[in-house]
């Protein structure tokens, strides 16, 4: 087995449910050996309001610490499934920027050897106009991706 692919880079979307990532990578981690790092990608939270005697921007940092400590809560727990079926898990969370950037800035060759992502694969216009976290990673990465079908 290839040592360059054990390190296996996931992707999370929180927003949308893990998925059943035992399932869909479950076979591949154990056959390769893998270690899987699970990663999520916080945006921060936008608050549109003026006025009221409302503080914005408090309210939005306090929102942003508020999600990211949910989304932090969520991943962990799923690291701790995977783990709990046998697998290899970690899991980090990132705070801001675009969801393909960080994953194709996070694996770097030497870092992971795979990106295992899951597409809800938009079709038309909100693919052609959008894009697809998916289909970013994709064209920008500079290692293996191996796309799976359903949420992760």
């Amino acid at each position: 087995t290839s040592t360059t692919l054990r390190r296996i880079l996931v992707p999370v979307d929180l927003r949308a449910g893990a998925g059943d990532l035992v399932e869909l990578l479950g076979p591949f981690a154990r056959l390769v050996d893998g270690e899987l790092t699970l990663v999520h990608v916080q945006a921060p939270v936008r608050i549109l309001g003026i006025g009221f005697g409302i503080d914005t921007p408090s309210l939005a940092r306090e929102v942003d610490r508020r999600a990211a400590a949910e989304a932090e809560v969520r991943l962990k727990a799923e690291a701790e499934r995977l783990r709990a079926a046998g697998l290899r898990a970690t899991c980090q969370l990132r705070l801001g920027g675009s969801p393909a950037a960080v994953v194709t800035e996070m694996a770097r060759p030497g870092t992971f050897g795979l990106i295992a992502l899951a597409t809800r694969a938009p079709r038309g216009v909100s693919r052609a106009v959008l894009g697809s976290v998916a289909d970013k990673v994709v064209r920008a990465a500079d290692l293996p991706v191996l796309v799976l079908p359903g949420a992760v």
